[in-house]
């Protein structure tokens, strides 16, 4: 997009930063996407010289969410992995790095529970510590991400102002402020 079209959010952006001196540490950005089980359709095995291969998994279009996060410094949070179903039976069984988070509903997709579950076991937990390590516990951190529902809701958006956070979620633009 043209330097226009950004300029009220790099501007807003800055001289939040600036005024609240939120450090590197602080300026977080979180994004979820989609990520398919099997690659439905776009790619097969069989061996080599085949004359007639079929595609696997075609009909298969299980998948996950997860939420990505990094910070202004470079640190990448741990995951919060949105699973299928309605079940704890729906979550895989094997061991993920410590800090994950796992949890499932029946569209894969977060919504408002999933997403405070999100604030709770990884957002939070990371800042406090991050506030800990830098001997600032009230230092104001800022929250960059798109204006999905699931973020957006009154509920979401009490419980970051209670951890001290200002967000900014400009439409379509999220890329050109991502950590």
């Amino acid at each position: 997009p043209p330097r226009s079209t950004l300029f009220p959010y790099t501007t807003l952006f800055r001289s939040h930063v600036s005024r609240e001196k939120i450090l590197a540490e602080m300026v977080i950005n979180w994004d979820q996407t989609p990520l398919q089980y099997i690659p439905a359709e776009k790619w097969t095995m069989e061996a080599e010289g085949t004359s007639n291969v079929s595609i696997a998994g075609g009909a298969d279009k299980k998948a996950l969410s997860a939420i990505f996060t990094v910070t202004l410094s470079g640190e990448f949070l741990p995951m919060h992995l949105v699973y299928l179903g309605k079940t704890s039976q729906s979550l895989p069984t094997h061991i993920f790095p410590t800090g994950f988070s796992l949890t499932k509903n029946p569209s894969h997709w977060s919504d408002e529970e999933t997403m405070m579950l999100y604030i709770n076991d990884v957002l939070e937990p990371n800042m406090t510590a991050k506030r800990d390590e830098l001997n600032q516990p009230t230092t104001p951190a800022i929250l960059i991400y798109d204006a999905f529902r699931a973020h957006t809701t009154d509920g979401i958006q009490q419980r970051l102002q209670k951890l001290n956070v200002l967000v900014i979620f400009p439409k379509n633009r999220t890329d050109h402020l991502q950590p």
